[in-house]
């Protein structure tokens, strides 16, 4: 079920970043990154947004789902773009 749920909003994601409703695919980038933010689900959406050609919208950062900042979790260095 939580592989299917990631999937589906991963493509979800592709579509509304693709047909230029960036802030909608930003929201729903947001809350499934609060959903799960395992290394495998940030490589699934962040190889979506490319292929919608706005990889921008993912944060530099690893995000810290309780952060606004995108800060990551606590005791963890940034990530290396």
């Amino acid at each position: 079920m939580h592989d299917h749920l990631i999937k589906s909003a991963a493509k979800e994601l592709e579509a509304l970043a693709g047909a230029g409703k960036l802030d909608d695919a930003s929201d729903l980038l947001k809350a499934v990154l609060q959903f799960d933010h395992s290394e495998a689900t940030v490589s699934l959406v962040h190889k979506h947004l490319e292929r919608a050609g706005h990889a921008d919208l993912m944060p530099n950062q690893s995000p810290d789902p309780k952060s606004a900042s995108f800060a990551p979790p606590a005791g963890q260095p940034p990530r290396q773009p």
